[in-house]
């Protein structure tokens, strides 16, 4: 029986090593919606990899930026591989971004149509979200598939 070690993300080389667990696991098998959030800019393997470098780099950011954000994954005890991990947002207030006025923005995305188009899906997306998280929470924000 395998046993697993869960850590916290402290290092951007951690959650370098998770991104690509992440975008490993919405590839096989393949699962569209993730590109919304996480767009492949190209379809050769060296777009496929500055693509993923460009997530990690934002996902850091955004991470250690926000006192709020919370990565966790899990290794195999015995390989010290990562298997899976999530982020957990924990908010003691109300998130600037709870506001129902706030429009997401997917800044990920270049200007054009594909950035309007996936603008209006993390609207729609975010708008219960926006209703319903007001005041202090704790939300699951992403996980690795099963």
């Amino acid at each position: 029986m395998a046993k697993f070690a869960i850590r916290r993300v402290s290092t951007k080389e951690e959650l370098d090593q998770l991104t690509e667990v992440i975008w490993e696991s919405f590839y096989h098998p393949y699962q569209a919606i993730y590109n919304i959030f996480h767009p492949l800019l190209g379809y050769t393997e060296t777009e496929h990899r500055r693509s993923i470098k460009a997530d990690q780099d934002r996902r850091w950011t955004k991470h250690a930026s926000s006192p709020a954000s919370n990565w966790l994954y899990a290794t195999d005890a015995n390989t010290g591989r990562i298997i899976g991990g999530a982020q957990w947002v924990v908010y003691t207030e109300s998130p600037p971004s709870a506001a129902p006025t706030e429009r997401p923005e997917a800044e990920q995305w270049p200007e054009g149509p594909y950035r309007d188009f996936a603008n209006e899906f993390l609207r729609q997306y975010h708008a219960p979200k926006q209703q319903l998280m007001q005041g202090p929470h704790a939300g699951e924000t992403f996980q690795t598939p099963a």
